[in-house]
């Protein structure tokens, strides 16, 4: 697995490619995963989660329709998640603009406050999909459960394996891709694409073949 270094710098590449098609709202949240986090939100429904990780900034991004994107690492394991926004908020600036009819760049965030009582009583998303990616050779059983492996949705069986361990920046294009197209179509006319883009495939590790077995090679795969 790649190292704590490499780890950071793509939390920090990711940063950049989120601001430059102008997703992220604020700056980046240092935060540690708390010991007992999966039984914190177990039992409770996924708009309860969201805002359990939201109060408690568990979270390296919010983005600006305030989904939340969270990266975690161990010596051999890696877990990063896309919670999308149960809500639909609008960003800060529209808020002054359209609700308060003041001149944002005027009164910076002096509003901020109305603002967030505002998000608790706005409308609820007709559905959310929410995605994570873990890797975890420990957990892994031939055919059943891969090492590398995608999560789609909430609350079901879903686990399409990958061949490749993606990285930090990897997941977030996989997000932007499909959730942002309007941001994803920005960011390949960019300078710098085709060199974050190496991240969706070329650049990655694959993963160790003790934990890809023959039997795996039937299932359909994403990279």
């Amino acid at each position: 697995m790649f190292s704590l270094g490499l780890f950071q710098a793509q939390i920090n590449e990711a940063e950049v490619v989120l601001r430059a098609v102008d997703l992220l709202d604020g700056a980046r949240n240092s935060w540690r995963c708390p010991i007992g986090i999966a039984s914190m939100v177990r039992g409770k429904t996924y708009r309860e989660s969201w805002q359990l990780i939201y109060a408690n900034q568990w979270y390296d991004f919010v983005l600006r329709d305030f989904s939340m994107l969270q990266f975690s690492r161990t010596e051999n394991e890696l877990r990063y998640a896309y919670y999308d926004s149960p809500l639909l908020i609008i960003p800060y600036e529209d808020f002054v603009t359209q609700e308060l009819g003041e001149d944002v760049e005027l009164v910076g965030e002096m509003f901020r406050e109305e603002y967030e009582q505002a998000i608790e009583s706005s409308p609820a998303k007709e559905s959310v999909t929410p995605f994570r990616y873990d890797y975890d050779p420990a957990a892994y059983r031939q055919c059943v459960h891969p090492a590398s492996h995608l999560h789609i949705g909430a609350s079901n069986n879903i686990r399409i394996g990958t061949k490749k361990i993606l990285r930090p920046l990897s997941f977030v294009l996989l997000v932007m891709r499909q959730c942002y197209p309007h941001e994803w179509l920005r960011l390949i006319d960019m300078a710098d694409a085709a060199k974050w883009c190496r991240q969706v495939k070329e650049d990655l590790d694959a993963v160790p073949d003790d934990f890809f077995q023959e039997k795996d090679k039937h299932e359909q795969m994403l990279i």
